[in-house]
């Protein structure tokens, strides 16, 4: 079937002057397939192989850790001391085809670290553990020096990005990590010059932007990912968010990737809308697009063709944001742009409501790594054995992690 005019089939030219072949992104989705040394192993340099022949223009991978203690899972990919970087650049080599661009999404869990990985997490501030499943520990307030060396870290990895042959990098400000625990009121608690006012809370994200582009130069992508809100009392708002998103106008962004939740409250995991709906986050960008002239992405709900086609033709909105219809089918921004699909379906998983939001990423997760070794998504998984798979194997890995610093 020929590729259809539309709207998703627009290419956009971002700041820098490079050019997204087409309007719809893969957003970052964790896939742990590193090896002990948190290189890209064999299966996950043939899943963004199979990424980039789904046509979707821009893919992000999914968290490149900057700390080898402080992981989100046991198997992320660490850029540091020990990174292969001919692993690297074959990886960044499997994932370009026909004008497909690959971003590394870097990041720092900061409190959201599991226990059996790091039992002394850090944070901006002294916190309480993150309330889930009684897997994490409490955090300790980081020193400004600790601090300086994170931000060394975030820029390291960015270079290390652009010389492995990607073409940009996403900083991970959302979700509860630590870019965001520093936006957030809820987990800045500090009252020097990292704390207190939004332009403090931001100040970490903003030096790292604007040093990292010093390093990398003028046409290599640097874009974000950032909550609307983080939907809990007390934590980062919309009207953080927008105020957030005026300070960023000013910095050399390329794209601005907008969400929202956290572990403590995923409130993007929930429902799918109907054709015709909005889908998450699309109202806010209405009032995002008044802050800030940077391209936006939206991730989350997009389950309609015409759905996606009307959000783009609002021109609030630049890139439509897939995640895990992308999980099920790895070719389904290709069907989408040449007209052959008009609905995402999404897959029937049978689970409770307490276990919603760990038991789909499990059940998600497992669909990776079954398109990690040349196999189809398959439907009918069961949730308990995906968790007891995605727990387990999580545990194991990190007892045979040869890094553990």
């Amino acid at each position: 079937m020929s590729t259809q005019k539309t709207k998703l089939n627009d290419t956009l030219v971002l700041p820098n002057g490079s050019t997204l072949i087409n309007r719809i992104g893969k957003s970052a989705m964790s896939e742990s397939l590193a090896d002990h040394y948190h290189n890209p192993t064999r299966e996950l340099i043939y899943l963004y192989e199979k990424f980039a022949q789904g046509q979707t223009g821009l893919l992000i991978t999914g968290n490149v850790m900057v700390d080898y203690k402080s992981l989100e899972r046991a198997r992320n990919i660490v850029f540091g001391e020990y990174s292969n970087h001919e692993k690297l650049k074959e990886w960044a080599q499997s994932s370009q085809q026909d004008g497909v661009q690959t971003w590394v999404q870097i990041s720092h869990p900061g409190r959201q670290v599991a226990k059996h990985i790091n039992n002394k997490p850090v944070a901006p501030s002294d916190i309480a553990a993150v309330q889930k499943l009684k897997a994490f520990a409490n955090a300790r307030a980081l020193t400004t020096e600790e601090i300086a060396n994170i931000k060394h870290k975030f820029i390291e990895a960015a270079l290390t990005a652009r010389n492995a042959g990607f073409q940009g990098v996403q900083f991970h400000a959302a979700h509860g990590y630590l870019l965001g625990q520093f936006l957030s009121p809820a987990n800045n608690l500090r009252t020097d010059e990292w704390g207190g006012s939004i332009e403090n809370r931001a100040r970490l994200l903003i030096e790292i932007i604007r040093a990292t582009r010093e390093k990398v130069g003028p046409t290599f992508s640097i874009g974000i990912k950032i909550n609307s809100s983080d939907f809990r009392r007390g934590g980062f708002t919309e009207e953080h968010s927008l105020e957030t998103m005026i300070l960023l106008d000013k910095e050399s962004l390329d794209l601005i990737e907008i969400s929202g939740g956290t572990y403590e409250s995923s409130a993007m995991l929930e429902g799918n809308p109907k054709a015709g709906e909005k889908a998450f986050f699309v109202s806010f960008a209405e009032r995002a697009r008044q802050a800030t002239k940077i391209p936006l992405m939206i991730t989350g709900g997009f389950r309609h063709r015409e759905q996606m086609e009307k959000t783009l033709e609002s021109g609030n909105i630049d890139v439509i944001g897939l995640g895990r219809p992308v999980a099920c089918d790895p070719f389904v921004s290709k069907k989408l742009l040449n007209g052959e699909l008009q609905e995402l379906k999404a897959p029937k998983i049978k689970v409770s409501k307490g276990l919603r939001g760990l038991g789909e990423a499990a059940w998600y997760t497992q669909q990776l790594y079954r398109h990690s070794k040349g196999q189809e998504a398959k439907e009918n998984i069961a949730i308990l054995p995906c968790l007891f798979k995605h727990f387990t194997s999580d545990f194991i890995r990190a007892k045979t992690r040869k890094v553990k610093k």
